[in-house]
């Protein structure tokens, strides 16, 4: 445990530590996932280092936090960053990574180096991409994403077939991995390159069952609210329920804001309850929050009503009276979030108390940035020259409620308060700060890729994308139709190029804070925007789902994304309008595609004749499967143009030539 964290017992920690330990000691007869859920503050986090410090000598532990931990964008590297942390037992336990390392060495070696020597084109990159990075890239589907296993026309009915390209891509994709001299002859190897998650998954949990006979295994996965929907598909499709798991001393332990049957998780993990241990964190007692003051040298009986009447027991507010205390500052018993804000900044002259409220705006911080806000909003004018030299990142970054991650940022409890009351106080100068913000992360993502460059060039860029998912999610809470666009905008772009980090990333970043229809800190109609289209952004189009529900649910949400699609432009106008022609009769299907053409011929690049030549060839295959055989003639035509020795579109407009019978040509 942290020396800052006073631990007082609950009844309900109590038990689930109670519970933890007996499946340690006899795992077949307890659950396999154990899960701590309650508001920001409550002592969350507290209890897994309970938890830890209790069963040190017990078992091994293994421990993330989603939002803090460094590059776990994926089920592949959150695998392996709980891997590592794990003792070594030998050869066999130590598979996992082995495995790990050839595949993603081999994916390398596919990507950059061609069949015959030289290094691999474009078209071999992407493809390689698409079809074999699986494992380290997200697993929710997105359109025209997985072809490869389904047609569209599994979706929806009257949907377009697509199987020519699937087909097409699937043996290309083959004959790359039985002549390329890094897969050639490997069977296994080409095994695990078609499918790899299942296997490496597999191989995980082998390991993890390897070292469960030396001491049992603890997984522990903190703030999962921050989590992206990839790990919920990762964990209901690979690890729960699994029964190597589920026989050996192997559990995983969550801890997040929102309980397991909220209805962003319910559908997901609902067929695994008889595996889940849930429970709530509420506050504190009269009896705990006595317990908690008299620790901390509150005693008197006047003191200890008064705090517990204004604190309501709640645990956050309770470690800034202990604070408070041990730094001499007089103590504040209310439990009013702007009191909150107060006590917080207590202390601090109004200059001070600015720099800090800018920083809470932010997700996190660094020193250019906090550079920025203050030259931006003239903190420093009409100040005294000592202030104006003031190092106010150093400054800012000794504060206690600054934690240091990766980057450093505040604490979630501290930066909830700090924005609510900044918002109560001046909704709009809240806006403003965030419009700030915007135009800084948009001002980065430039530097990185010129705004004038086609998109793909932004897509194959991941600071430009990082950069682009701050700037979204500052524009949703500055301006309601510029945030809804900028979301849509990159929820279609990305689903076309595989990329769909920054809607998801955006919206999940707000998703964490608070559910997006209660969030009062956005407006009100993006808050309703975003609770509509939630299943959308979250899941992408899968493809086929074994809950039928779940598949209801993202056809509604994109159905309200599809309702915006006159509000956008360019390529995302496209993929929305190639997305529509699923959901529309078939004798609307033809204007659609007729407009997404139109969109297509506007974000033509010479320099990705590639992606360019796809955007009429996709138009061409739908057209010709709605027997509209002169209008994808016209399509096929375009993409041959733009793209001369794409076999693919040249076997596709022969067969369409077929169709005419047009048999010379």
């Amino acid at each position: 445990m942290s020396d800052r964290d006073i631990y007082i017992s609950r009844p309900v920690a109590k038990q689930f530590l109670d519970r933890l330990g007996k499946a340690l000691k006899k795992p077949k007869s307890q659950p396999f996932l154990f899960y701590i859920c309650g508001i920001g503050g409550i002592g969350k986090s507290t209890l897994l280092d309970k938890l830890q410090a209790d069963y040190r000598q017990d078992a091994a532990f293994a421990k993330v936090f989603f939002g803090a931990t460094s590059k776990i964008d994926s089920p592949l590297a959150l695998m392996e960053r709980l891997y590592e942390q794990l003792p070594s037992d030998g050869w066999d336990a130590d598979y996992f990574p082995e495995l790990c390392q050839q595949y993603k060495d081999t994916l390398h070696q596919l990507q950059t180096e061609a069949v015959d020597r030289g290094a691999a084109s474009q078209e071999q990159v992407n493809l390689v991409k698409k079809l074999l990075g699986g494992a380290t890239e997200r697993i929710a589907s997105f359109f025209f994403q997985d072809k490869a296993a389904e047609t569209l026309g599994d979706v929806a009915e009257g949907a377009v077939e697509v199987a020519s390209l699937a087909l097409s891509e699937k043996d290309r994709i083959e004959q790359i991995l039985k002549t390329h001299r890094a897969t050639k002859n490997q069977r296994e190897l080409q095994e695990l390159m078609r499918d790899p998650l299942p296997k490496l998954t597999a191989a995980f949990i082998d390991g993890l069952v390897q070292k469960s006979q030396e001491k049992p295994i603890v997984l522990v996965l903190d703030t999962y609210e921050k989590a992206a929907s990839d790990f919920n598909l990762f964990l209901c499709r690979y690890i729960l329920g699994d029964e190597k798991l589920r026989s050996h001393s192997v559990r995983m332990v969550m801890a997040g804001r929102y309980s397991l049957k909220n209805k962003r998780y319910q559908r997901m993990f609902q067929s695994y309850w008889d595996d889940i241990y849930e429970r709530q964190l509420e506050n504190f007692e009269k009896k705990e929050t006595k317990e908690y003051l008299e620790k901390i040298g509150i005693s008197k009986t006047n003191e200890i009503r008064r705090i517990t009447q204004g604190t309501k027991g709640f645990p956050y507010f309770l470690q800034l009276i202990k604070t408070q205390k041990q730094e001499g500052r007089s103590l504040s018993f209310a439990r009013d979030s702007d009191e909150i804000s107060d006590r917080l900044l207590d202390g601090l002259n109004e200059k001070e108390r600015q720099v800090v409220r800018l920083a809470a705006y932010c997700r996190w911080f660094d020193r250019p940035l906090i550079q920025y806000l203050i030259d931006e909003t003239k903190l420093e004018e009409n100040g005294e020259s000592e202030e104006r030299s003031q190092d106010w990142f150093e400054w800012l970054i000794g504060r206690d409620f600054i934690v240091k991650d990766e980057r450093f940022r505040l604490d979630d409890v501290a930066r909830d308060v700090i924005r609510a009351a900044q918002h109560r106080q001046d909704s709009q100068n809240f806006c403003h700060i965030h419009d700030l913000l915007a135009q800084y992360f948009e001002g980065l993502a430039d530097k990185e890729v010129s705004r004038d460059r086609p998109v793909p060039a932004k897509y194959e860029n991941s600071d430009w994308r990082e950069h682009t998912t701050e700037k979204v999610y500052h524009t949703l809470f500055a301006h309601r139709d510029r945030g809804q666009f900028h979301i849509l905008t990159h929820f279609f772009e990305g689903a076309h190029f595989q990329q769909p980090d920054i809607a998801i990333n955006a919206f999940t970043a707000i998703a964490s804070e608070m559910e997006p229809k209660e969030n009062k800190l956005l407006p009100k109609d993006t808050q309703r925007f975003l609770d509509s289209i939630q299943f959308a952004v979250r899941f992408g189009l899968l493809v086929k789902h074994k809950n039928p529900d779940i598949e209801s649910q993202i056809n509604l949400a994109f159905q309200h994304c599809f309702r915006k699609i006159e509000n956008l432009d360019g390529l995302a106008k496209y993929v929305g309008l190639m997305g529509t022609v699923l959901y529309r009769q078939s004798n609307q299907k033809l204007s659609l595609l007729k407009q997404a053409k139109e969109e297509a011929k506007k974000i033509i690049s010479l320099d990705h004749a590639e992606f360019s030549s796809n955007l009429f060839f996709e138009i061409g295959n739908c057209l010709d499967n709605l027997n509209y055989y002169e209008e994808a003639i016209s399509s096929f035509v375009k993409a041959i143009e733009l793209k001369p020795d794409d076999y693919k579109v040249w076997t596709n407009y022969g067969a369409t030539l077929l169709e005419l019978k047009r048999y010379e040509e």
